[in-house]
């Protein structure tokens, strides 16, 4: 997961709203062009049959009346993007009164401009005023409708953006706050191993670790806490981590196998770090002699499994996640929500086993 800045999702933002915009033009202006070529169709058919004999003169007429149509719904484009500033109701509201608005505006215009071109006509019957009127109001009731449709659509994605980039960043804040939580967890234990050094005098044994820490530390303090590494990285730390443990414990060894067709994919930086951390804590520094990590990467289907095991006493009774495994299971949530999953287990007569499952992601 890649770490954005919140003024990267504020331009972001931006090129989308214009990309949304201009996507939403293009439908309107097509829309728009379709209605009024309908209209232009239309209304030449009816003359062709009223006035067979003179309906070669009005097409270029009838071209001007169609152009002045797509003048009216611009205006009318204008109107509802006013409204829309107020909310959807006063959108609709201000629809339902500028479609029959235009329909009669429109009709004067054309009655205006019949007057002009051709001269005075006779006045047409009540019931052709009502079907040219009930022609007018459809056409920009249509258009209109249209408009709050592609408004509406526009206006749900960019919502939707907006959720899905507010998500992003609340789980990337999320994920760098459980990040940090790792940091003082490992130092405090570190620092206590190394008190209990210094207490029983190893100065030199105790010198070893602060150098080897120095390492450690400076490896991850480079990792992006919102960024993935991949599964070889990530090995590779527990094994700088377990040579700063291997101070106190001379015999601590690390098995580790992992499928090299998987160790390019990508894992949450430091994930398996609260789980080594466990084993050396609550398995290796209970047991004498040898102590053995055993740390597994297999894929199974698309998933990856990752293991940890180390030698424990078996509980006494079932006991809840710890402070680390939680955060383990909490970032593995927050990373990869429903897809991954953590489980702990003793298995007897001395291991103890957790699972990680992660889905399968190229880096």
């Amino acid at each position: 997961m890649k770490r954005v800045a919140t003024s990267d999702y504020s331009e972001s933002d931006r090129r989308d709203a214009a990309r949304s915009d201009i996507q939403s033009c293009r439908l309107l202006v097509w829309a728009t062009a379709i209605l009024w070529l309908a209209n232009f169709g239309i209304l030449t058919l009816r003359s062709l049959f009223e006035r067979p004999d003179a309906w070669g003169n009005l097409i270029v007429p009838r071209l001007f009346l169609a152009l002045v149509g797509v003048g009216f719904c611009y205006i009318l484009h204008l109107a509802l993007r006013y409204f829309e500033r107020h909310g959807l109701r006063w959108q609709l509201a201000a629809a339902a009164l500028l479609a029959p608005a235009a329909a009669e505006a429109y009709a004067w215009f054309i009655t205006l401009f019949v007057r002009i071109v051709f001269g005075a006509e006779q006045p047409m019957p009540p019931g052709s005023v009502v079907l040219e009127l009930a022609l007018h109001l459809w056409f920009f009731a249509t258009w209109i409708g249209f408009y709050l449709a592609i408004s509406y659509s526009a206006r749900l994605r960019r919502q939707e953006r907006r959720e899905a980039r507010a998500h992003a960043l609340a789980q990337a804040a999320q994920l760098q706050a459980l990040y940090y939580q790792v940091s003082p967890h490992f130092l405090f234990n570190t620092l206590n191993a190394l008190a209990s050094l210094i207490a029983d005098r190893r100065n030199d044994q105790a010198e070893e670790m602060v150098e080897r820490l120095a390492n450690f530390l400076r490896l991850t303090l480079e990792l992006d806490p919102n960024e993935d590494v991949t599964l070889d990285c990530e090995l590779s730390l527990q094994r700088a981590y377990l040579e700063v443990e291997r101070v106190r414990f001379p015999d601590l060894r690390l098995d580790i196998e992992a499928d090299p067709a998987i160790t390019g994919m990508a894992v949450p930086s430091l994930i398996l770090q609260p789980l080594v951390e466990n084993a050396i804590k609550h398995g290796v520094s209970r047991h004498l002699g040898p102590a053995h990590i055993g740390i597994s990467a297999h894929r199974r289907e698309e998933l990856l499994d990752l293991v940890v095991t180390n030698r424990a006493p078996p509980p006494a009774a079932m006991q809840p996640l710890g402070i680390g495994l939680r955060n383990v299971r909490e970032r593995l949530h927050a990373r990869f929500g429903e897809r991954s999953g953590l489980s702990a287990e003793f298995t007897p007569p001395d291991q103890f086993v957790v699972r990680l499952s992660l889905p399968l992601v190229r880096i």
